[in-house]
């Protein structure tokens, strides 16, 4: 991995950000929205599951790890010659849906940048040979930093399943699936809360975007993975983080609103 982290300086706050390169109050609304709410930790007594354990059973198989593989670790004499690219760096996406034959998944742009050649790693228990999938990038948005990507697979897999990140509350579950430093750590599950929904931040290419901030913990490698809800819906795919030693768990995705218009786009010109 060339680097971890890449500092970006938030506005007026001084605090050092560092997107996860590759991987890398409202006021609360009426009680008809408490199901969204922590109080779903519960233990479910009949099966002893929370909506965090449901949650990853539901949805593992749709994350999946993004490596980016490049040819500028080799020779000039070894670019030109059948030796395979390197692998430069990894980062988690999730798959949205099927379409003649092929499983779409998005993703961040800087985990895919640069790549001259793009794997995918299913989070696939049974599996233990873990195969990489020739994937191919279907297109790609620098403002919003998101990817989409498709592979073709024998296996069946599931497509997430979206939610509505305009009806966030500051306070409610969230989780995240991804790969955390990597391929060994592929398929871990963190949760905490949602801490605000309209940060205004720079991104790496220095873009101005709103952001979803939570106290789940994410870290390089989990860049382009999926925020979830308590009822197991993306309401967001994790980004970037505050990378301060002073600082504790401010995690930052892209709203999924956001990103399901960005998809709509990047198929258009496929």
């Amino acid at each position: 991995m060339k680097r971890i982290f890449k500092g970006l300086l938030a506005m007026g706050t001084g605090f050092l950000l560092a997107v996860l390169i590759f991987g890398v109050y409202l006021e609360y609304k009426d009680n008809n929205q408490s199901q969204n709410n922590i109080v779903e930790q519960d233990v479910d007594s009949t099966t002893n599951e929370t909506y965090i354990t449901k949650t990853y059973k539901n949805n593992y198989q749709s994350v999946v790890t993004v490596i980016n593989m490049q040819k500028s670790g080799l020779s000039a004499f070894e670019q030109f010659s059948d030796l395979p690219p390197l692998e430069k760096g990894i980062g988690s996406g999730f798959i949205y849906k099927k379409e003649k034959g092929y499983y779409y998944a998005v993703t961040n742009n800087h985990v895919v940048e640069g790549a001259d050649q793009l794997k995918i790693m299913l989070n696939d228990k049974t599996d233990k040979k873990q195969d990489l999938i020739d994937t191919q990038l279907v297109g790609t948005n620098t403002k919003y930093d998101v990817a989409v990507v498709k592979f073709k697979t024998k296996k069946v897999l599931n497509s997430v399943i979206f939610g509505d990140s305009d009806d966030l509350i500051p306070g409610e579950a969230a989780i995240a699936i991804g790969s955390p430093y990597g391929k060994d750590f592929q398929g871990s599950v963190t949760s905490g809360i949602i801490s605000s929904t309209n940060r205004l931040m720079k991104s790496e290419g220095g873009q101005e975007n709103e952001y979803i901030q939570s106290d789940v913990a994410i870290n390089p490698g989990n860049s382009g993975g999926p925020l979830f809800n308590s009822k197991g819906q993306v309401i967001g795919m994790n980004t970037m983080k505050i990378a301060d030693p002073n600082s504790d768990n401010m995690g930052f995705a892209i709203p999924i609103n956001t990103v399901k218009n960005v998809i709509k786009e990047i198929e258009l010109n496929e």
